[in-house]
């Protein structure tokens, strides 16, 4: 969102690095959103704009944004409005915010590996940066789900918080899927494909802006249908993080050796324990938690439970890329 003009002198000399001038920058990369409605006046650019439904009142907040902003998808618009984007620098992939990503895996998107690792199996200075302004520790960590800050949309984070969460691997779609699980989104602001994979699961409207958990989040995984696995799928559910499974019992993704140099150093102390107790030098157990729960009297129920805390927060639409991923 920032125009040529905003940037550092830093910044501009690495974007000519990489071939950009501030037109081509203020197009492609912003889309003239950075200017005020007089200089888009000027430069003769309120027209396609305007095609498009804004005009100065709502260009400066005072009246609501057109529908044509965020509600449409590519394949929604007209084609007098896609000539119109077009001339600020629009095509679908970008109009619609494609994620070019590689991801070979079954979700919408790539699925971060290292949040997947034991706490004691991480790089001291990835353990810092968790610790720090995310504020995980070794029992939050392990505990997949049971972080406060996983609460938070990417939204909900501070700018700290954020840069610490890309250094750990995460931009803002790969958090709002696989760490919030688009929790934080009020109803409204999920598109058709979450709205369906969340009724598939038991939810309406009134129940998930009332915290009001269906009856399919007390299943463990294996016991959901292979309909509500693959709905589950798009909000970035798997087993394990579904189950709620403890990292340092199933042990979801080793890392190679030198990606946790470090990792015996900065730890929480030896004090802290995690769910079915302390950190142990033996070698994790591979069974699932899901699995040993099982093994009793009682039925085992899922940890996973949603906790709408944040429900009512800052949220961003982002349903519209899995429309045009999953078509």
């Amino acid at each position: 969102s920032r125009t040529w003009r905003s940037l550092t002198e830093y910044e501009r000399n690495g974007a000519l690095g990489l071939g950009w001038s501030q037109l081509s920058w203020d197009c492609w990369q912003n889309h003239y959103k950075g200017y005020s409605w007089d200089e888009l006046e000027f430069y003769g650019l309120d027209f396609p704009f305007l095609k498009l439904g804004w005009d100065q009142l709502s260009w400066d907040g005072i009246e609501s944004a057109p529908a044509t902003s965020k509600d449409h998808s590519w394949k929604d618009l007209t084609p007098e409005q896609r000539a119109s984007i077009s001339e600020l620098c629009y095509f679908r992939d970008n109009w619609d915010g494609l994620d070019m990503t590689p991801n070979p895996g079954q979700f919408p998107f790539p699925k971060v590996k290292q949040r997947y690792v034991a706490w004691r199996s991480l790089a001291g200075d990835v353990r810092k940066r968790a610790r720090d302004s995310l504020m995980y520790n070794r029992t939050t960590w392990n505990l997949l789900g049971s972080a406060e800050i996983e609460q938070r949309s990417w939204e909900g984070l501070t700018e700290h918080q954020k840069a610490d969460a890309m250094a750990l691997g995460y931009y803002r779609k790969t958090w709002d899927c696989f760490v919030n699980h688009y929790r934080a989104y009020r109803w409204e602001d999920l598109d058709r494909v979450g709205q369906d994979s969340l009724q598939s699961l038991g939810w309406d409207e009134a129940s998930w802006e009332q915290g009001s958990v269906p009856p399919s989040y007390n299943n463990t995984w294996v016991k959901l249908s292979d309909q509500e696995q693959s709905v589950a799928s798009v909000l970035c559910f798997f087993e394990d993080n579904w189950d709620g499974n403890n990292l340092e019992i199933v042990g979801i993704e080793p890392i190679a050796e030198d990606d946790v140099s470090g990792a015996a150093e900065d730890g929480n102390g030896p004090d802290e324990t995690i769910k079915g107790g302390p950190a142990s030098s033996d070698p994790p157990n591979e069974d699932k938690i899901s699995e040993i729960l099982n093994q009793g009297d009682g039925r085992a129920r899922a940890v996973n439970s949603v906790d709408m805390i944040g429900t009512r927060g800052v949220t961003y639409a982002v349903f519209g890329t899995l429309i045009q991923l999953l078509l």
